[in-house]
C-alpha cells in the first residue's frame, strides 16, 4: 500500500478557466477545472458547475471539494468530515466562502490531514492543505485502541529522550489513525504538561510517532560584565530561545540554585535590572556567558551540542569548598558546577566568562574523548583552555579570579593575572613542565596559541581545525592522535596549506618523539578522500560519563587524579575530571524544585 501526500493548495483558479491537466500525486499545487454554466451565473444560490464529462448540477463548496478529492484518488473508505464552515455574507463584508474538511476511516479521524477550500464571490477558488492517498483494507474500532497505561510509559520515555522531565500531566487525549509508509496505526494524541510547558506526543503502546513542543521560544535580555569584574561597564546581551517560564532556562542551559539562594525570575525575561550587588547577578552571568560561549562555538561550525540542556549549578560547594568549577557528564543530563570562590584561594568564578566557557569546552571535547586520565586528561584541559583564548583573542585565562594572596599566587600560573596562559614556552618532557594536568596542559594550549601569535594563522581557522580534529579522535586519544588529527583536518579544510606550521609547532613543543613516522606527506589524503565527510566517532558500547572540572587547590585539599565514587541522588555517576587545579569530590547539590 503506497501512500502519497499531496501538498496542496496554492492554486487560485477562475471557474471559467480552461481545463488543466491532472497534476502528479506529488505536485505542490492542487486545482480543479470547474466550469460555470452561463444559465446559472446569476445569484449565488443558483451557482452550478459542470464536471468533466458530467451533467450540470449545483454543488455546495463542500461537494465541489469532495468531487475534486475523489477525482484525485481519494479512497472510497476515506470519508470527509466538515469541521468549520463560513458562508458568503455581503452585508457583513464576507466575500469568501470557506469550508474546513478533515478525513475519517470507520468514523475515526486521520491524524495528519486537513483541506480547506475557499471560493470568492466572483467565482475564484483556492484549496489549501494535504489529502491522504493510500489504500485502506483493514477495519478499525476504538475498542481495540492502545491501553492508556502502556501509552503513558511511551510518552514518559519520549519526553525524557527529548530532555524534558518525564513527570507530566495529561491535559487531553484524542484517538486517531496515524499514516506512515502506507500503513494506518491506531494511536493516541496526548497533550501533556511538563515543567509548566505544553507538549504534544503521538504514540501507541510500542513507540512514539511525533513529539512537538506546544510553546514558542522567546527572547530575553541580561546586562553583565562582558568579560569579568575588571570591565568598567556592564554590557547588555540577548538571550535566545528562552522558555517562557520567567526563569533562566532555554533550549541549551538551565540554572539550578539551592537554598539559601533563590532563583532569579522575570516574567518578561528582562534581567537587565540586576546589578553586580544584587542577588541573582551570578546566576544571570553564568547563564548568559554559557550561551555566549556556545553561540561562538556554533559560528565556528560546532554541531555536537546535543538535544538536552546542560544544567548550571550556581553557588556550588565541594565538601564545603567554593573554590572550584567542574563539568560532569551524566546519564540524563550534564551539569556545570560553579562555586563562588572564597576570595583567598580563588574569586569571581561566577562572573568571569572564562570559567563557564572552559567548562563548556569540556562538553565539546567529551563528544569523542571520554577518557579522563593521562594524556587524554591533559588534552581535555588544553583544548578547553584554547577555546577561551580563541573566543576572546586573549591568551590569559581567568584574569579576574586570581586574588593577591599567598594561596592565589601559588595557584595562578601568572600570579594576580592568569590562572593559566597560552603565552608560554612549556615543552612536553621539559624540566619545567608542571606535573599537574591543568597546568601541564598549557603546552597544548600554548602550541595552538603559537599558530596564531607566531604563525599568523587566524584564530577562526585554527578553531575550525581543532573542532574537526576532535571529531576524528577516539575515547582515549592523546597527544599524537590530536596532532595527526590537526594535520588530517588541514588536508581537508585547507588542502594541507597549514600542515608544516602545525607539524613544526608540535616539534617545538617537544612532541617529535611521538611523530617519528609522521610527516605532512604521510598524512596527505588522496584527492577523492575528504575528512570533512568523516562523521563523528561511533562507539559500539556505551561509555559511562565522568565529570570534568575547573578546580583550585585549597589549604585542606591534596587529592590528585581521577576520583571514582558512588552514584549521586539524581542518578549521575560521581566520577570526576577536575578542570582547573586539583580534583575535589563535589558534594551533593540539592536542587530546590521551582514552584
Amino acid at each position: 500500500m503506497k501512500r502519497t501526500e499531496v501538498l496542496a493548495i496554492l492554486g487560485i483558479l477562475a471557474l471559467t478557466s480552461p481545463a488543466l491537466g491532472q497534476p502528479a500525486d506529488d505536485e505542490q499545487v492542487m486545482v480543479h477545472n470547474f466550469g460555470v454554466d452561463a444559465k446559472n451565473t446569476f445569484g449565488f444560490a443558483a451557482r452550478g458547475i459542470s464536471l468533466q464529462n458530467g451533467p450540470l448540477r449545483p454543488l455546495s463548496l463542500k461537494g465541489k471539494t469532495e468531487a475534486m478529492l475523489q477525482e484525485r484518488g481519494l479512497h472510497p473508505r476515506i470519508m470527509t468530515r466538515q469541521r468549520n464552515y463560513s458562508g458568503l455574507n455581503l452585508a457583513a463584508g464576507r466575500r469568501i466562502e470557506s469550508v474546513d474538511l478533515r478525513f475519517t476511516v470507520d468514523g475515526i479521524p486521520l491524524c495528519q490531514y486537513q483541506v480547506k477550500s475557499h471560493e470568492t464571490v466572483d467565482g475564484k477558488m483556492a484549496v489549501f492543505g494535504k489529502m491522504p492517498k493510500l489504500e485502506v483494507n483493514a477495519s478499525y474500532s476504538l475498542d481495540n485502541w492502545p491501553a492508556d497505561a502502556l501509552v503513558r510509559n511511551i510518552v514518559a520515555d519520549t519526553l525524557a529522550q527529548n530532555g524534558v522531565n518525564a513527570s507530566f500531566t495529561k491535559n487531553s487525549a484524542q484517538a486517531c489513525l496515524w499514516s506512515e509508509n502506507g500503513q494506518l496505526h491506531p494511536v493516541w494524541v496526548w497533550e501533556v504538561e511538563a515543567d509548566r510547558l505544553n507538549y504534544t506526543v503521538v504514540a501507541d503502546d510500542l513507540r512514539s510517532f511525533k513529539f512537538q513542543p506546544k510553546h514558542f521560544h522567546a527572547t530575553g535580555k541580561s546586562k553583565i560584565y562582558p568579560h569579568n569584574v575588571l570591565d568598567v561597564e556592564l554590557q547588555e546581551f540577548t538571550l535566545r530561545d528562552m522558555k517562557e517560564t520567567g526563569y533562566l532556562e532555554n533550549a541549551y542551559f538551565i540554572t539550578d540554585v539551592e537554598s539559601p539562594f533563590s532563583y532569579v525570575t522575570k516574567a518578561d525575561l528582562d534581567f537587565t535590572a540586576f546589578g553586580p550587588t544584587a542577588e541573582g547577578f551570578e546566576e544571570i552571568s553564568l547563564f548568559t556567558n554559557a550561551n555566549r560561549a556556545l553561540e561562538w562555538l556554533e559560528t565556528m561550525g560546532y554541531k555536537n551540542f546535543g538535544t538536552t540542556p546542560i544544567h548550571i549549578a550556581v553557588h556550588a560547594e565541594f565538601q564545603g569548598d567554593t573554590n572550584n568549577a567542574l563539568y560532569q557528564p551524566g546519564a540524563n543530563y550534564d551539569v556545570i558546577y560553579v562555586g563562588d570562590g572564597d576570595g583567598t584561594v580563588l574569586q569571581n568564578l561566577a562572573t568571569d566568562a572564562d570559567v563557564v566557557g572552559h567548562e563548556l569546552g569540556h562538553h565539546v571535547v567529551y563528544h569523542t574523548v571520554t577518557e579522563i586520565a593521562g594524556e587524554s586528561l591533559v588534552l581535555h584541559e588544553g583544548l578547553a583552555d584554547y577555546f577561551n583564548f580563541a573566543r576572546t583573542g586573549n591568551a590569559c585565562l581567568g584574569e579576574s579570579i586570581c586574588p593577591d594572596t599567598a594561596y592565589g599566587n601559588k595557584i595562578c600560573y601568572v600570579p594576580k593575572q592568569c590562572l593559566r596562559t597560552g603565552d608560554n614556552a612549556l615543552k612536553y618532557g621539559g624540566a619545567d613542565l608542571p606535573r599537574e594536568a591543568h597546568q601541564k596542559s598549557q603546552f597544548i594550549s600554548g602550541m595552538l596559541w603559537d599558530l596564531f601569535a607566531k604563525d599568523a594563522i587566524p584564530l577562526e581557522d585554527i578553531t575550525h581545525l581543532v573542532l574537526r580534529a576532535i571529531d576524528l579522535l577516539v575515547e582515549d586519544s592523546g597527544y599524537q592522535h590530536f596532532v595527526v588529527g590537526m594535520m588530517l583536518a588541514d588536508q581537508a579544510l585547507f588542502q594541507g596549506g597549514k600542515c608544516s606550521l602545525i607539524y613544526n609547532r608540535a616539534l617545538e613543543r617537544g612532541l617529535g618523539a611521538l611523530l617519528t613516522d609522521i610527516t605532512c606527506e604521510t598524512v596527505k589524503l588522496p584527492a577523492a578522500v575528504s575528512v570533512i565527510d568523516v562523521p563523528g566517532v561511533e562507539r559500539d558500547t556505551p561509555v559511562s560519563k565522568p565529570a570534568t572540572s575547573t578546580s583550585s587547590k585549597s589549604s585542606k585539599k591534596s587529592i590528585c587524579g581521577v576520583l571514582m565514587g558512588a552514584s549521586s541522588a539524581n542518578g549521575q555517576l560521581f566520577s570526576f575530571l577536575i578542570l582547573f587545579i586539583l580534583p575535589l569530590i563535589p558534594a551533593m547539590i540539592r536542587r530546590s524544585t521551582r514552584k
